[in-house]
């Protein structure tokens, strides 16, 4: 697994490995372990996660499902790529 798309997909699902693709659950916490940058980011995602719990109070509770997060994760990376794209 690459360190971008280990970033991606802390940034897409969180710090929660249940939420993470079933596919590359394994590789991403294998990559985790020996790699500073991505605990920094798996910390962080961590913090943002109790925040957003925090915010959420018992709405906290109800996640989406990982078919749910990778389509909207898939809607941000369209996205970026178009505003990307008109930049350009």
């Amino acid at each position: 697994m690459t360190e971008d798309r280990a970033l991606e997909i802390i940034a897409a699902y969180g710090a929660d490995a249940t939420r993470w693709p079933d596919e590359e659950r394994a590789a991403l916490t294998a990559a985790i372990d020996g790699n500073p940058a991505l605990q920094d980011a798996l910390a962080e995602a961590h913090t943002t996660d109790a925040a957003i719990a925090g915010m959420l109070g018992d709405w906290a509770q109800v996640a989406p499902s990982a078919a749910d997060s990778a389509r909207l994760a898939a809607a941000a990376r369209a996205q970026h790529c178009a505003v990307d794209g008109a930049a350009g």
